[in-house]
């Protein structure tokens, strides 16, 4: 029986729905460079996908593939840049969005990338930046969205907006949601340009249907705290921000209006939340969602297990620990997380240990209801800046692909990782 048959046979009997990666035909691959830490050996696999572009075909699992050309856009955020802002360094350089504390979020259905950070006084360069995967040749790249940035004329110290209106840079943390319903872009709190640096006390999104920053919340709702991370709704009624050392908030995306519940994530603004929804063990029926948050904790390796009832506008948390022999590799702030729902597991890389010597060479597969951690070496490290404060999810997942696509530098291109499917 050859393997593709007997993917289907298996899938028949179990009575499941493979998405469209396991479902499509098997093409010839070399085998994949990789080494398994605490796990099995990896597979090869590598599936001919309907709609995969033609820039990502052909990977094998764990591959690492860059995109140093696009079409359209710019094949680096530094080039997408107005010269005015092409600097690096403190305090108004484009290397210091991706180095201070600061993340970005996926558009998987739009096939998009959100990048927003600086802050403190690493960086006043406040822009939203955008990567667009659409194309098949080759992805659009790179371009800062419309009316986002501010001329540095306009940069002011130490305030929630600079004089014209726009939001300050902040450290973003994972202090950020898109919502596609509404078409914008959140971003909550975060630590703000100005040499005393400290909480923004405030609430903006950008919305794309007006190209416009617009104040959402400015008021000691937000509660100037660093280190937090946000969900949403499946919805997009409500966005819920869990600050790590204050009140978390609910917020009714069209009133603003605010409900507070809970008490802090955990106490520190050095924790660096980063968030992934369990979309397996997630109703959106009845809005009980659970959501996975991994960070540093100073106690050993652990994971924060969510389950947020939206409808009721009340969550709990329960402290859950990783297992493995590579989990205390993962007690670190600011990774990248993913849920994949057909290995039912998350896969966690570019936290601020793994960044801190300027590549990232391997992804941490934690299984979603044992929590046992296995470490795999890329094919290729992803070269980042040195002393990177970790990525806190600036990567777009691409389930059907078996495809993240992650940048963790102004100047380097995008960078692909082919995820294995069995």
């Amino acid at each position: 029986m050859k393997r593709r048959d007997f993917l289907w046979t298996t899938a028949g009997c179990a009575g499941l729905v493979l998405p469209a990666a396991a479902r499509a035909s098997g093409s010839p691959c070399p085998p994949p460079t990789v080494s398994v830490e605490g796990g099995s050996a990896a597979s090869n696999t590598c599936v001919a996908v309907t709609g995969l572009p033609r820039y990502m075909a052909g990977m094998t699992d764990f591959q690492v593939r860059n995109l140093p050309t696009v079409s359209g856009g710019a094949a680096t955020m530094f080039a997408s840049l107005p010269s005015e802002w092409q600097r690096t360094g403190q305090p108004n350089g484009a290397d210091m969005v991706f180095l201070a504390w600061s993340g970005g979020v996926g558009d998987t259905a739009g096939k998009r990338l959100f990048v927003h950070g600086g802050g403190h006084f690493d960086s006043s360069n406040n822009g939203l930046h955008i990567y667009d995967f659409n194309g098949d040749a080759a992805p659009i790249g790179w371009r800062v969205a419309s009316n986002s940035l501010s001329a540095l004329g306009a940069v002011t110290q130490s305030t929630n907006t600079y004089s014209d209106g726009k939001p300050a840079a902040i450290h973003s943390y994972n202090g950020m949601w898109y919502d596609p319903r509404l078409n914008r872009f959140y971003r909550f709190g975060g630590s703000g340009f100005g040499p005393g640096g400290g909480g923004i006390d405030a609430a903006f999104y950008y919305n794309f249907a007006t190209s416009a920053w617009v104040p959402f919340l400015t008021n000691s709702s937000i509660a100037t705290t660093l280190g937090s991370t946000m969900v949403g709704a499946p919805d997009g009624s409500q966005v819920l921000y869990l600050a790590s050392t204050k009140s978390p908030i609910f917020v009714n995306t069209s009133s603003a209006a605010v409900t507070s519940f809970g008490s802090a994530l955990s106490g520190s603004e050095e924790s660096g939340f980063a968030t992934a929804m369990d979309t397996s063990r997630s109703n959106v029926t009845t809005g009980v969602c659970r959501y996975v948050s991994f960070y540093r904790d100073t106690s050993g390796p652990r994971a924060k297990v969510i389950t947020v009832n939206w409808p009721a506008k009340t969550w709990t948390q329960v402290t859950q620990s990783l297992s493995g022999a590579t989990a205390g590799e993962l007690s670190a702030a600011g990774p990248c997380v993913v849920y994949d729902a057909l290995r039912d597991s998350f896969w966690v890389f570019a936290n601020s240990d793994e960044t801190a010597d300027g590549s990232i060479s391997h992804i941490y597969e934690v299984g979603a209801s044992s929590f046992a951690v296995t470490r795999t070496t890329l094919s290729s490290a992803i070269q980042c800046q040195v002393n990177n404060r970790g990525g806190y999810n600036r990567h777009v997942w691409f389930p059907d692909w078996r495809i993240i696509g992650t940048v963790h530098a102004h100047d380097q291109p995008m960078s692909l990782i082919k995820l294995p499917a069995t």
